[in-house]
């Protein structure tokens, strides 16, 4: 996330007085920081839309950091947008598919009983990376569901955009 941001931590001094400097790493940071400021532009000739849809996923980010529920337009491109950001500001050391669906989990995503639009989101999202175990049961979800599919949001899009 340093990589592609701009980060500058501001200390206070005994004298009240302050100081910034660059941050290049979050694990050296000492306890008596008092202010992290971070400074994460979206992507240079990005429309204002686009940049939008950046902000409200780099906010999402946080809400996984935080374990604070998700915001957008469309639950299933929300999941992907999410996790493609996982993907850019997390190392490689961590499996962002099993950390975003724990994630899933606690916040009641992951829980589609009598739910098409978490169904659906899960379908999606299963479908775009090829996770069977989670496309079968989102899949199952929807069968049971077929009468009320047509209603969500989720579906209206869905049916809309190619995958």
């Amino acid at each position: 996330m340093l990589e592609l941001c701009y980060a500058q931590i501001r200390v206070e001094n005994a004298d009240g007085s302050s100081e910034s400097r660059r941050l290049h790493t979050f694990s050296n940071l000492n306890r008596e920081v008092s202010l992290v400021e971070l400074y994460i532009p979206a992507p240079e000739n990005a429309s204002r839309e686009d940049a939008f849809a950046w902000h409200l996923t780099t906010r999402n980010f946080f809400a996984f950091i935080l374990g604070k529920p998700l915001v957008g337009r469309q639950m299933g491109q929300t999941y992907v947008d999410l996790f493609e950001r996982m993907e850019l500001f997390r190392s490689g050391h961590v499996d962002n598919h099993q950390d975003f669906l724990g994630f899933a989990e606690i916040q009641g995503y992951r829980d589609l009983v009598e739910c098409t639009d978490y169904a659906l989101a899960s379908l999606y999202y299963a479908e775009r990376y090829k996770l069977r175990d989670v496309w079968i049961d989102a899949f199952a979800h929807c069968v049971g569901m077929k009468e009320s599919l047509s209603i969500s949001p989720e579906f209206l899009v869905s049916r809309a955009r190619p995958v």
